[in-house]
């Protein structure tokens, strides 16, 4: 929303042509480029914009307690140098993802 705005503009999800759909998008942030990476708790995944568009860069292999899997992922955030950290709430746990790697391969 620009200030004084009633409408906002759709950055991600459902009817945004080159973006994934998402179920219960619940945390969004920034990383320090801008681009933005949103806790999709339905889909127990975290998707990120980047040069290509959105795609899933952890839980790509749906809802479970694996290291690399999360069951219902509620915010995110980055530390200084960039490391991803998701409060992974039906698993009653913290991940931290490195910034050089991510869970789907990519």
């Amino acid at each position: 929303f620009t200030f004084g705005s009633l409408t906002g503009t759709t950055v991600a999800g459902t009817g945004l042509m080159g973006s994934l759909s998402l179920s219960a998008p619940y945390g969004v942030t920034l990383d320090g480029d801008g681009y933005i990476f949103v806790a999709d708790a339905g889909k127990s995944r975290i998707i990120g914009s980047g040069p290509r568009g959105f795609r899933s860069i952890i839980g790509c292999e749906g809802s479970g307690s694996a290291a690399r899997q999360l069951n219902t992922p509620l915010s995110i955030s980055f530390d200084s140098v960039g490391n991803l950290y998701v409060t992974d709430w039906l698993n009653s746990r913290i991940q931290k993802f490195l910034l050089t790697t991510n869970s789907c391969g990519e």
